[in-house]
């Protein structure tokens, strides 16, 4: 990867998190902050593999 590359993956990253702190931060919306937090889990059950099943019945 070039250099101008690495950096434009860091000011991508900045600003995903920028997004990602005003829709699901600390002073978002309660519903927001509520589905922020149960992407999150979910995310997390699928790295572990598990869940992997009923989602692919669906």
């Amino acid at each position: 990867m070039t250099d101008k590359g690495i950096r434009l993956l860091g000011e991508a990253r900045e600003v995903v998190a920028k997004v990602d702190r005003r829709l699901f931060g600390v002073e978002a919306d309660p519903v927001m902050r509520r589905m922020g937090a149960a992407l999150r889990a979910a995310y997390r059950v699928m790295c572990r593999g598990e869940g992997r099943h009923s989602l692919q019945r669906g």
